[in-house]
């Protein structure tokens, strides 16, 4: 874990602890709303850790069959206090976990209330989940986009699933809203296309918008209107999403293939993938764009 702190008017990092736990690579990691917990899978499972008391959290055992955990998100909704983990694992089940009080210790511990497989399996690429209208998009490695509309944690019925051709999801993100409802962008990994969802249509290579790249990582400020994506073969694109116009490049000055790692404050960090310390910094002011 890292922490920023004040340095001669500079951001700088320094290490402040670690959490040991793992065994094997980890595939994913991703901190609830509040900073409270953190969520980390990989090929040994998954594992939620408090952050205040450093210690790792009593959680259900992960099961061999669904194979190693890819992705997640947390859940906070306004009408229900019980936080909720979403996580996809690499044989296309989707998990929810939720915390809840252990009647004997009277601490709180997380525990599993559902568990379903996506349509025609595989590795799940992307989750995102919208507040407004209770909807979970989930991806899969093999072209399917399926959402589901939630009551409280628990699903309450499918509301539509897709069948991409020629199509590998990288990620997928709820965006600006169409009429009463968040659309849905969907990232393609080798063909660069950005698909959209509105209402129950399916999605379209007529009206996908084509980013001419490799998808890697993914970025989106929708108050700002801003797609920010990782190529991995050059740097970092920055779009408005609304017109669909390149706002800005910025192209690494190093023969390296690079990685990019979201900062704060505008900054962002570029990391060489053969070193362990970063060769640039991007600072994105107002002039910038």
């Amino acid at each position: 874990m890292v922490l920023r702190h004040e340095m001669d008017s500079d951001i700088t990092y320094s290490l402040q602890f670690q959490l040991s736990g793992h065994f094997g690579a980890v595939l994913c990691l991703g901190c609830r709303h509040d900073g409270k917990y953190l969520g980390s899978g990989g090929t040994d499972g998954t594992k939620i850790w408090d952050l205040k008391s450093r210690r790792e959290m009593q959680v259900p055992a992960s099961s061999t069959i669904r194979g190693a955990m890819t992705c997640l998100v947390w859940l906070k909704r306004d009408d229900d206090t019980a936080e909720a983990l979403i996580f996809g694992t690499q044989s296309g089940y989707l998990v929810c976990w939720i915390d809840e009080m252990d009647k004997d210790t009277g601490k709180a511990v997380f525990k599993e209330v559902w568990c379903c497989q996506l349509t025609e399996p595989a590795e799940i690429t992307g989750l995102a989940f919208d507040l407004m209208t209770n909807r979970l998009a989930a991806c899969h490695r093999g072209g399917i986009l399926q959402i589901y509309t939630l009551r409280g944690a628990t699903i309450r019925h499918e509301v539509c699933s897709f069948k991409i051709p020629n199509c590998t999801p990288q990620a997928v993100m709820f965006g600006s809203m169409f009429g009463n409802e968040r659309e849905l962008m969907l990232f393609g990994l080798h063909c660069g296309l950005v698909y959209t969802v509105r209402g129950n249509l399916p999605p379209s290579v007529e009206n996908a918008w084509n980013l001419g790249c490799h998808i890697g990582g993914v970025a989106l400020d929708v108050a700002n209107s801003v797609l920010c994506i990782n190529d991995p073969s050059t740097s970092v694109d920055s779009y408005g999403f609304r017109d669909r116009e390149r706002l800005k490049s910025f192209r690494s000055t190093n023969n390296e293939v690079a990685t990019c790692s979201p900062g704060v404050f505008g900054r962002q960090f570029h990391h060489g993938r053969e070193r362990k310390r970063p060769w640039d910094r991007l600072h994105l002011g107002a002039a910038s764009w």
